[in-house]
């Protein structure tokens, strides 16, 4: 059950991926940048770095050197958020983005486990590894993608790219799936389809690049 966004009106693209070095947050990265999304969220569930809170929005950590949030600010985001928390706060915490992100028209979401709570307008989900190897939460992810690429780069071993189209194609046979040679390409695969089907939504403030 969705409990984030609560506003009909709120932009939500949800990305998603098939482990940490699936090429996820460049790609979110650049749709942050290409969209112009005013609000960035990064959820981690399981580690829980801070014990005493779940929503980051401390300057000094979300802007530190090498992190994923970082990325997000140098992509213009305009606010960026780290939910930090367990799997059993998780519906607590992302529902909390109702009131932080009110102010907002588009928000990016990064995450597998907090995507089933979000009625999200468009999910990209980014393959870097054969589907036999995803874990639940990168299935339940894939599941319900609109969009599926397939970074090429991920994988060294070139010829089983068929099998593991019609393995994704099995798990998901309404998304639209793409092979692309790497996270840029993914990047600009998703940025072209959410032109043509979102487009006019984000015309009132300039196309998308």
């Amino acid at each position: 059950m969705s409990v984030f966004p609560k506003e009909a009106d709120l932009f939500v693209i949800a990305v998603g991926g098939s482990s940490k070095k699936s090429g996820k947050t460049r790609v979110a990265s650049r749709l942050i940048q290409a969209l112009k999304i005013d609000c960035a969220v990064k959820v981690s569930a399981g580690e829980h770095y801070f014990p005493d809170r779940e929503i980051i929005e401390d300057p000094d950590i979300i802007r530190q050197p090498g992190t994923d949030t970082a990325r997000y600010v140098a992509a213009g985001a305009k606010r960026v958020i780290w939910i930090d928390t367990i799997g059993a706060n998780m519906p607590h915490a992302i529902g909390s983005l109702n009131s932080l992100c009110k102010d907002c028209e588009t928000v990016l979401i990064e995450s597998n486990s907090a995507i089933p709570l979000i009625r999200s307008d468009f999910t990209v989900f980014i393959a870097g590894a054969n589907p036999s190897e995803f874990k639940e939460s990168a299935l339940s992810v894939v599941r319900i993608a609109d969009l599926i690429c397939i970074n090429g780069n991920a994988f060294v071993d070139k010829r089983g790219n068929q099998n593991i189209f019609e393995a994704l194609v099995a798990l998901n046979g309404n998304a639209k799936i793409a092979w692309c040679e790497n996270e840029e390409e993914c990047a600009s695969t998703a940025i072209q389809i959410l032109n043509v089907v979102f487009g006019c939504r984000k015309n009132k403030k300039g196309p998308m690049a």
